[in-house]
């Protein structure tokens, strides 16, 4: 446990502990072009609300607002939504972790051990061994193309990563732009791009 009040006694200092995402998402109008890879055709609105989310150990999400002279940024535990099915595949992998965990949470999909559960997901559903042991191991080999379930997994990843992004735009009107952060996505930046432009692999 970490306190402001602790770190202030001991260290003799101003301090002000912030939600990781919420400190991202004070980052945003600070970024330049080398600190981005941009996918879609259209410019954001920067007078507009700019939204982060990020898959990495979880997935975080927040929101920076402007109120005139002043930043705001909410900070949220979205990545505990429910995580939502747009074909029947995903509903049927849904409800794999449904089974699994209780609640399949947007955050058992989106991130490190969420494309953990992908994968073993998938490989449950079509009876296939899966043998990679690790998000690393899951990420490496279905960039190389080596094992058909985690190309799929890292596809299905992308595919519920984009609808989430779709509904955390339209939850905080991001005209801004949506950021996508978090350890997993600059590993995998190239794949998203493909995804994009060409559709799933």
């Amino acid at each position: 446990m970490i306190e402001a009040a602790e770190l202030q006694a001991i260290f003799g200092l101003q301090a002000e502990l912030l939600n990781d995402f919420a400190a991202v998402a004070n980052s945003l109008p600070l970024l330049g072009p080398a600190d981005l890879a941009k996918l879609g055709g259209v410019a954001g609105d920067k007078t507009s609300p700019m939204a982060v989310l990020g898959p990495g150990t979880g997935l975080g999400v927040a929101c920076l607002i402007r109120r005139a002279d002043k930043r705001v940024v909410i900070a949220s535990e979205g990545g505990h939504a429910t995580l939502a099915a747009t074909c029947d595949r995903e509903e049927r992998i849904i409800q794999h972790l449904r089974q699994r965990f209780g609640h399949a949470s947007a955050e058992r999909a989106l991130s490190g051990p969420g494309l953990e559960n992908l994968y073993r997901a998938i490989g449950a559903l079509d009876k296939v061994e899966t043998a990679l042991q690790n998000a690393t191991q899951i990420t490496k080999s279905a960039l190389r193309g080596e094992c058909n379930v985690a190309v799929e997994a890292l596809n299905v990843f992308c595919a519920f990563l984009g609808s989430f992004a779709a509904n955390v735009a339209l939850t905080f009107d991001a005209r801004g732009g949506v950021y996508i952060a978090g350890g997993i996505s600059p590993r995998i930046v190239g794949f998203y791009a493909q995804i994009a432009i060409s559709g799933p692999l």
